[in-house]
C-alpha cells in the first residue's frame, strides 16, 4: 500500500517487490483510484492466497471496528467469520482461489467487541498478483438492517402462519357446530380430526378428547411423553380433557416442544368445548320440554290460545280447531275479539286483555265465544302474560275449558233447586202457614173463652196464641226467602227493595237501593241467582264487616248490567284466597252459572265492594 504526500493510501504495493508492505507513489491516476476506494460505502478487502489481509479500506474499519494496522496480515476467515459458518465460507472461497467465480454469499461478520454480529453480502474475484501469486478482491455490503428486517419478516410470517393454523382450527370447530348442531359426539370427533394442522408439526401430531367416559381420537393416536392437555369443564364441573401428542421428539419451546400459542389455542378449544357441551345439553333439555309441551298442546282436551301483544291470533291447538270449526290458517293473524267474541262482550274483553297483559293475571273467568257456524260456547279462561328474557311483553297465553255443557247442567240443577225451594216455600206458606193460622185462631178463641170464665189458665192460652203468631211470622219469612222473585224484571227490583228494608229493620243499619231503571234480566232463574248474590253480599256486610251503611246499586250500559254492593265496614283481608268462606265461593259459582263476572275488592277509604256483571239480555 502506498500513501500520497497528503497521507492517502494507494494500491500500487500489490505489484511491488519487497516484503509486501505498501509504498508511496505519486501517480495521479492511482491516487484518484485510491481516493475512490477509500471513500466507497462498502467494505473492500484485498486478500492474499492464504486469505491473509493485504488491504483494508476505511469503510471496513468503520464496519468492523478494527484499524488496518490491527488486521494487516491476519487471516480473514479466522478474524471475521464465526466458527459455526466458517467451513461453509471456506467452501465459497475455494473456487475463487482456483481462478473461478463463486458469485455472492451472505455470512455473519464478527465485529470488534460488538455485542451482536453484523451481516454482509460479499463477492470475490481474483485481482492481479501479489509476489507472483493471485490476490483476491473482496467487496462486501452491510446488510445487517436488511437481514434483521428479513429475519423479523420471516418470524412474523411464521407466526402469522401459526395464527392462521390456529384460526383454521377454531373456524373448523365453529363450522362443525354449525353443521352438526346438537350432535356432541360428532363435534368431538370432528375437532380431533382437525387438531393436527393447528400445531407446529402436524405430520407428527395426534390428538384425543375424553368426555364423560367417551373417547375420540385421531387415526394415528398414540400416547407419548410429549403431551399437552387442557381440562373440559361443564357447569363448573370437570367433564373431560383434550390432549395433543407429538409422536417424536421436537426442539424444546415454551412448554416442552409446544409453543405458547399452542397452549393458548388448546385452552381456548377446551373452553369452547365446555360451552358447546353446556349449550347442547340445555338445548336437548329444552327440546324434551318443548316436545312434551307440544304433545300436551296437541292432545289436551282444552283450548290453547296464543295472542300477540295486540290481540292477534298466533296459534290455536287442534282442540280449538275442532270445537270452533276454524283451522289455524283460517284465523292466524286475525283479531281475536272481532273473530271469536260476541259483539256485546268485545269492549269488556278488550279491557280484560289489556289488564292481563299489564300483569293482572286472570283465572277462572267464563265468557262465550262464537263458532264458525254462529253458535256460542261458554269457555272458562286461565290467562298468562308472555314475556321475553328481558321481561318485555310478547303476547298472551290463554288456556280455556269448554264448560257449555257444565253450565247447562248447573243451570238445570239451579232451576230444579229453585223450583224445589219454591215448592217448599209454597208448601210452608200454603200448608204449615195455614195450619199455624188456624191454630192461632183456636188459641185466640181459647184465650177469650178462658178469660171470660176467669180461669187462671187464660194467661197460658194467651202465651200460646202469641207463640203461634211468632212461629207463623218465621214461616212466612222463610217462605219469602225461598221464593224471593216472582217475575224477571219488576220482581227482582221489588225483592231487592224488600231486602234493603228487611236489613234495616233486622240489623238496625242503613241499607239503600239505587236503581235508575228496571234491570234487563231475561228470565226468573237469572234474576233469582242475582238476588242470591246480592243477598249474600248484604248479609256478609251486616254480619262480618260490621258495616253501618250498605248501598245496593244497579248500573247499566249498552252491553251489560252491573250490581254493586258497597259497605263502610272493616274491609277484606289482603290475601282473600286464604280466608274466603263458603259464601264467597257460592256467590262466585252463582255468577258463573248465569255467565256473569264476579269480583270482590277493597274500597278506597275503607270498606268492601262486591261487583257482579253480566251481558244485557236484550243485546245480541
Amino acid at each position: 500500500m502506498q500513501k500520497h504526500s497528503e497521507g492517502k493510501t494507494t494500491l500500487k504495493s500489490l505489484n511491488s517487490g519487497g516484503e509486501g508492505r505498501p509504498t508511496m507513489e505519486s501517480d495521479p491516476n492511482e491516487a484518484v483510484f485510491g481516493d475512490l476506494v477509500e471513500a466507497a460505502r462498502c467494505m473492500i478487502v484485498i486478500l492474499r492466497r492464504d486469505c491473509t489481509i493485504a488491504y483494508f479500506n476505511a469503510f471496513a474499519e468503520e464496519l468492523t471496528g478494527y484499524t488496518r494496522e490491527e488486521v494487516w496480515g491476519k487471516d480473514y476467515l479466522e478474524l471475521f467469520v464465526p466458527r459455526t459458518v466458517r467451513e461453509e465460507v471456506e467452501e465459497y472461497f475455494r473456487p475463487v482461489l482456483s481462478g473461478t467465480s463463486s458469485g455472492e454469499m451472505e455470512h455473519p461478520l464478527l465485529a470488534k467487541g460488538a455485542a451482536s454480529i453484523r451481516w454482509v453480502v460479499c463477492s470475490l474475484r481474483t485481482f492481479g498478483d501479489y509476489q507472483g501469486q493471485p490476490a483476491i478482491l473482496l467487496t462486501a455490503q452491510d446488510i445487517t438492517v436488511h437481514k434483521h428486517t428479513e429475519d423479523t419478516l420471516q418470524q412474523r410470517t411464521h407466526d402469522l402462519g401459526e395464527r392462521i393454523k390456529e384460526l383454521n382450527c377454531l373456524f373448523g370447530l365453529s363450522k362443525l357446530v354449525e353443521e352438526l348442531v346438537i350432535d356432541l359426539d360428532g363435534i368431538f370427533q370432528g375437532l380431533v380430526d382437525i387438531l393436527p394442522p393447528g400445531w407446529q408439526y402436524p405430520e407428527v401430531t395426534c390428538g384425543r378428547v375424553v368426555f364423560e367416559n367417551r373417547e375420540f381420537t385421531t387415526y394415528n393416536f398414540k400416547e407419548t411423553e410429549w403431551r399437552q392437555a387442557a381440562p373440559i369443564t361443564v357447569y363448573g364441573n370437570h367433564a373431560g380433557v383434550i390432549e395433543v401428542y407429538y409422536l417424536e421428539e421436537k426442539p424444546p419451546s415454551y412448554e416442552g416442544p409446544f409453543l405458547v400459542e399452542e397452549r393458548r389455542l388448546l385452552d381456548s378449544l377446551a373452553r369452547q368445548l365446555g360451552r358447546i357441551a353446556e349449550r347442547i345439553k340445555a338445548e336437548k333439555e329444552l327440546r324434551r320440554e318443548r316436545d312434551f309441551a307440544e304433545s300436551l298442546i296437541e292432545t289436551a282436551p282444552a283450548i290453547v290460545l296464543v295472542l300477540d301483544a295486540k290481540g292477534r291470533i298466533v296459534r290455536i291447538n287442534p282442540y280449538m280447531e275442532e270445537i270452533s270449526g276454524y283451522q289455524l290458517d283460517d284465523v292466524k293473524g286475525k283479531d281475536w275479539f272481532s273473530t271469536f267474541i260476541p259483539k256485546r262482550n268485545r269492549d269488556r274483553m278488550r279491557r280484560l286483555f289489556m289488564a292481563t297483559v299489564c300483569k293482572a293475571q286472570r283465572r277462572g273467568d267464563a265468557d262465550p265465544i262464537i263458532l264458525k257456524d254462529g253458535r256460542e260456547r261458554e269457555i272458562e279462561w286461565y290467562d298468562k302474560r308472555l314475556e321475553d328474557a328481558a321481561g318485555n311483553l310478547i303476547g298472551l297465553l290463554a288456556i280455556g275449558q269448554d264448560i257449555t255443557e257444565r253450565r247447562k247442567l248447573e243451570k238445570e240443577i239451579s232451576e230444579i233447586s229453585n223450583r224445589e225451594q219454591q215448592r217448599i216455600g209454597q208448601e210452608l206458606h200454603d200448608g204449615l202457614g195455614q195450619e199455624l193460622t188456624g191454630l192461632g185462631y183456636l188459641a185466640e178463641t181459647l184465650y177469650c173463652d178462658l178469660q171470660l170464665r176467669g180461669v187462671a189458665e187464660a194467661a197460658m192460652a194467651n202465651n200460646l196464641a202469641g207463640g203461634i203468631e211468632h212461629a207463623l211470622a218465621q214461616v212466612r219469612t222463610i217462605a219469602k226467602g225461598l221464593v224471593p222473585v216472582e217475575i224477571a224484571a219488576a220482581g227482582l227490583i221489588s225483592a231487592l227493595e224488600q231486602l234493603a228494608d228487611d236489613t234495616e229493620q233486622r240489623c238496625g243499619i242503613i241499607c239503600r237501593l239505587h236503581c235508575d231503571e228496571p234491570a234487563p234480566v231475561g228470565d226468573t232463574a237469572t234474576a233469582t241467582q242475582l238476588f242470591r248474590i246480592v243477598q249474600e253480599a248484604v248479609n256478609n256486610a251486616a254480619k262480618h264487616a260490621l258495616a253501618k251503611t250498605i248501598t245496593i246499586e244497579l248500573k247499566t250500559d249498552d252491553s251489560q248490567i252491573t250490581f254493586e254492593v258497597r259497605d263502610d265496614g272493616v274491609g277484606i283481608p289482603h290475601d282473600l284466597s286464604q280466608t274466603a268462606g263458603m259464601g264467597l265461593r257460592i256467590m262466585h259459582h252463582r255468577a258463573g252459572v248465569i255467565g256473569a263476572t264476579f269480583n270482590v275488592e277493597s274500597a278506597d277509604g275503607g270498606g268492601t265492594i262486591v261487583t257482579c256483571s253480566l251481558p244485557r239480555s236484550d243485546q245480541p
